[in-house]
């Protein structure tokens, strides 16, 4: 398979001669990124992985309307790894393991050291911090490049209306309708917030170097939201703190 990404590509290919070498490891930890970058490294390893025995991928995800991945997730992950796969071995990829709370990343160890089945397990997290140390000890741990984040137009048109909402002194719910395309499309949503902050902080230090300082308090607030969804943070709760604050 041709990987894509070329941010990622160096870690692409040093994965990819892991495969027949006889230095195949367990576990895999592929952290930052974007959540598109994680998953598209994660399938084509997991290709080639499988030769061909897609029947042999498992996938763990967080369960609609859940908050988090518990224990029982974890038991079933297990549970299936019991039978014998297709191919040589099952490749796993937990798709948000950052949201593996700490009882079911401690359940996970064992199986993280020796799977019942042969298996190579994936876990993608946006922050290793958000993993016990005891789970990266145990992970072939690879750091993944944050994209380049470009403002759309709409973005943009956002970041502007903000601006202008907070040089009025305009009240928290219209700058909180200001937010709402931002956090409209699921996917991206935590880029785009990434790219909105970026873009009012720029502008409000062009606006300083102008001379014109009335919104510079709004910068501490904007560089922790900043920190926010970099660690994980959920992007509609860190966006509306923000209104609030600025």
């Amino acid at each position: 398979m041709t990987y894509k990404l070329s941010e990622n590509n160096e870690i692409y290919t040093q994965l990819a001669k892991r495969v027949g070498s006889g230095h195949m490891v367990h576990a895999f930890l592929f952290a930052g990124g974007s959540d598109r970058s994680r998953r598209e490294l994660a399938n084509a390893f997991a290709d080639d992985l499988l030769q061909g025995h897609r029947e042999d991928l498992i996938a763990v995800e967080r369960r609609e309307g859940k908050a988090g991945i518990g224990v029982e997730e974890v038991a079933e992950l297990i549970g299936r790894l019991a039978y014998k796969p297709y191919g040589e071995r099952y490749a796993v990829i937990v798709g948000e393991a950052h949201l593996l709370n700490p009882a079911a990343q401690n359940k996970l160890l064992k199986t993280l050291e020796e799977p019942v089945s042969p298996a190579v397990i994936m876990l993608l997290a946006e922050n290793r911090d958000a993993m016990l140390k005891t789970v990266i000890s145990r992970c072939s741990v690879y750091q993944l490049q944050e994209p380049a984040l470009e403002a759309d137009e709409s973005v943009r048109l956002a970041a502007d209306m903000l601006l202008a909402l907070c040089t009025q002194q305009a009240p928290f719910y219209r700058k909180k309708a200001a937010i709402g395309e931002i956090l409209a499309e699921k996917e991206r949503q935590r880029d785009r917030a990434v790219m909105l902050v970026n873009l009012l902080e720029e502008k409000i230090l062009e606006k300083a170097k102008a001379g014109d300082e009335s919104l510079l308090g709004a910068v501490p607030p904007l560089r922790e939201a900043r920190r926010a969804l970099r660690q994980v943070h959920n992007t509609a709760y860190t966006l509306k703190k923000l209104c609030l604050q600025i």
